[in-house]
């Protein structure tokens, strides 16, 4: 069995997964139903679908800020209530496309509104509860590669909100399933999922990530497409953001089997350095560094003392009241960077506004959202198609198994009936026909059970390749999250960009794995370059670790590219 290497491979094997699996499933009377259910899950149309991240999250977290930040434009809503209530799907769009936006009915109809028009979707609104998708255009770079999908929140005051996220991430309306599956393949289902948490005591929405999760990955699979982010940390005591990087640990161990990683993000603060202009922050470095430490605390002690008479301050109420007018600037935010800028000495707006950049963990979500998701994302939205067809496997080996057993059973009473007939005083020339008839229905039962077995056979070896060649490329997306917990002492920067290449964070053809610009067009070149590699890492010592997975994955990724280039 040759296990696939590239992420094209992966998806060819699962077009040849979903054409043969019907095939087999309806060669036999006790399958053939599912075949039939397999056929209906449209998988080959499904993987030519865009590749989905929902933000996820109870009310108020701060999704649709976050998803602002990820586009760059300000087009989810948000507000001090429950703004979001349907689900807000965000392509990538020309710019003729960005002032309108799309419904999609659930009764089938679609039409396009005027973006003014789009308060009459928010909250409790009754065009909510008639709609399944609103879906808006974004000339943004994020969006080139995925879609990106704005949910309700959950723990919603609004029974329909919280239902709605329950269907799309893990289609659990019973009404849905009842839908001719061609019409939802994957309009109505994420590949990835971004949680967000709030860092302060709460229930985390363990049910709607476990839905996800059963849903998307095959059995006994690590989190490979779901992360979580802590959200609203900037008001916590002592330094947040510590704070927040403290609870995320905790959080990253509560849900290690749901999540791949949690870190802590700010949309706030992101859409800050996006919209407030250079003089905002020459303004807000210029306040921090040029007042006392007393001063200080009392403009950070609430809004109305941010505003009030205080002539030792650097800036007068008049210009401390402009900041708070300013675009992307909110007292919360305010509040966050004066502490920023003082504790950090930040003299000027420029330092300020890149250690705001970086606080808001932007610069770590988006290379984590590329290598986590993008860098995968063929084999994530395959391995969440196969999940859908797996089920239906599954059952079918089970029912073959069981039809073999019974045709087992057929061939036993068969072969008694058999030496019965040979007892028993009958007839002359009848005797004959019994026993010839006996004979040939006797073949035909084993005729029939040899099938049958040949076809279970068949079944359970496509389900191991596919699965086999899940695991290797899932190994690889757990191996380059372990190269980030390895330091300087253990790996060079060297050795850990080669290893990065090696598991297909470069690209996934064996050509970029070994680390070749272009396909050299040799495979003799290409073994050597292998050979080379296998021989360099299988010889190296790893001292300072104790879990020998990461090492046994490179040799084993190794040999795995090796048999491909040798076939």
């Amino acid at each position: 069995m040759t296990v696939a290497i590239t992420h094209e491979q992966y998806r060819n094997l699962v077009e040849c997964f979903s054409e043969s699996i019907p095939a087999l499933l309806a060669g036999h009377p006790s399958t053939a139903e599912l075949a039939i259910e397999v056929e209906r899950m449209a998988i080959e149309d499904s993987l030519d679908a865009r590749f989905t991240v929902a933000i996820v999250g109870q009310m108020k977290v701060g999704k649709s800020t976050l998803v602002n930040a990820l586009l760059g434009r300000d087009l989810a809503p948000v507000g001090q209530t429950e703004t979001t209530a349907t689900i807000n799907r965000f392509r990538h769009g020309a710019k003729s496309l960005q002032k309108r936006f799309r419904v999609h009915w659930r009764d089938g109809r679609s039409e396009d509104r005027p973006l003014a028009d789009l308060a009459r979707w928010t909250g409790n609104a009754e065009n909510a509860v008639l709609t399944r998708e609103l879906e808006f255009f974004v000339d943004s770079d994020f969006l080139e590669r995925v879609d990106l999908v704005d949910t309700p929140g959950t723990r919603s005051v609004v029974d329909a909100h919280e239902r709605a996220v329950l269907d799309f991430v893990a289609q659990d309306d019973p009404l849905a399933r009842k839908q001719d599956q061609r019409t939802r393949t994957l309009e109505g289902r994420a590949d990835a999922v971004i949680y967000l948490v709030r860092p302060w005591a709460g229930t985390p929405d363990e049910e709607v990530l476990s839905l996800f999760g059963e849903e998307t990955r095959l059995l006994g699979a690590s989190p490979y497409n779901s992360i979580a982010l802590v959200q609203l940390w900037e008001t916590l005591d002592g330094d947040p953001l510590v704070e927040a990087q403290r609870l995320c640990k905790i959080i990253a161990e509560e849900l290690a089997d749901k999540v791949a990683a949690a870190i802590p993000t700010s949309g706030l603060l992101a859409r800050a350095v996006r919209l407030a202009p250079s003089a905002a922050w020459a303004s807000l470095a210029h306040l921090a560094r040029d007042c006392i430490k007393d001063d200080l605390d009392l403009l950070c002690a609430g809004e109305d003392f941010f505003t009030e008479h205080n002539p030792r301050l650097p800036l007068n109420v008049t210009q401390r009241q402009a900041l708070l007018d300013t675009p992307g600037l909110d007292y919360t935010a305010i509040r966050f960077l004066l502490r920023l800028a003082h504790d950090n000495e930040l003299a000027d707006g420029r330092s300020l506004r890149d250690a705001t950049w970086k606080a808001s963990g932007m610069d770590r979500l988006l290379p984590l959202l590329k290598r986590r998701f993008f860098n995968h994302a063929e084999m994530i939205k395959a391995s969440r198609i196969l999940r859908k067809a797996w089920g239906a496997c599954d059952k079918g080996y089970w029912k073959l198994l069981n039809s073999q057993r019974q045709r087992e059973d057929d061939l036993d009473l068969g072969k008694k009936a058999i030496a019965l007939a040979k007892e028993a005083a009958l007839p002359p020339g009848t005797a004959e026909v019994v026993l010839a008839y006996m004979r040939r229905s006797l073949h035909a039962v084993q005729g029939d059970m040899a099938a049958i077995g040949e076809r279970a056979d068949r079944l359970y070896a496509l389900k191991e390749e596919a699965n086999e060649s899940f695991r290797a490329l899932e190994a690889d997306i757990q191996a380059v999250a372990a190269l980030d917990g390895l330091g300087p002492e253990i790996l060079s920067n060297g050795e850990r960009a080669e290893l990065r290449r090696i598991f297909g964070v470069q690209g996934s053809e064996p050509h970029q794995r070994l680390g070749f610009t272009v396909d050299p067009g040799s495979r003799e070149e290409l073994i050597d370059a292998a050979l080379e590699l296998l021989e360099r890492w299988t010889n190296r010592t790893w001292s300072g670790i104790t879990d020998r997975t990461l090492p046994e994955h490179v040799c084993s990724r190794l040999y795995q590219i090796l048999d491909h280039l040798e076939h």
